[in-house]
């Protein structure tokens, strides 16, 4: 983006009015990427609590608080022709993104049909690198479009320059 505008900004309000954690001004063709922070923290706790006498039943509330959750973010945060065509999910630890990626992948395979990318810290730091990788070489190949372009006239001006040239050459050779 041009200099001084925003990369990303936190609690941005969308045109349906949901507020999004954070959005990412992505180039085309990804776009706005909204980023959703929250997440169903009790239930987790519960599953993996090695006390509590009926995990089964935790971990259905889990599986269900969270597919609940990614059906939010990605009805709320995916606007045709507004936002990208994907959102972010983040995980704030680690341990909770392992849990969900080694044990539940009903779970990552639901999100990704709905287009909701579950990242942790480590994950969201890989994309928002990408994304800066990507922000950089459309920025490094506007520029070259606009030398390319630049060294085209100057070529045309050479092109004239040499015509002006030649045509005074054969002046002072007739004089």
């Amino acid at each position: 983006r041009d200099e001084g505008s925003d990369i990303y900004k936190l609690q941005y309000t969308l045109s349906n009015g949901s507020i999004a954690d954070c959005v990412l001004f992505a180039p085309s063709p990804l776009g706005m990427i909204a980023i959703d922070s929250k997440f169903p923290l009790e239930d987790y706790q519960m599953m993996v609590d090695k006390n509590n006498h009926d995990r089964d039943l935790s971990i259905k509330k889990f599986k269900i608080d969270m597919k609940r959750h990614i059906d939010a973010i990605s009805s709320k945060y995916i606007i045709p022709f507004e936002t990208s065509d994907q959102a972010i999910l983040f995980l704030p630890a680690e341990a909770i993104f392992a849990e969900v990626n080694a044990y539940h992948q009903d779970i990552v395979d639901y999100a990704y049909k709905r287009k909701v990318w579950i990242c942790s810290p480590t994950t969201l730091i890989s994309t928002l690198t990408t994304i800066q990788v990507i922000i950089m070489n459309i920025e490094r190949d506007k520029y070259t479009k606009v030398i390319h372009k630049e060294l085209g006239l100057l070529g045309n001006e050479f092109k004239r320059y040499k015509e002006r040239w030649d045509k005074l050459y054969r002046s002072i050779e007739t004089v």
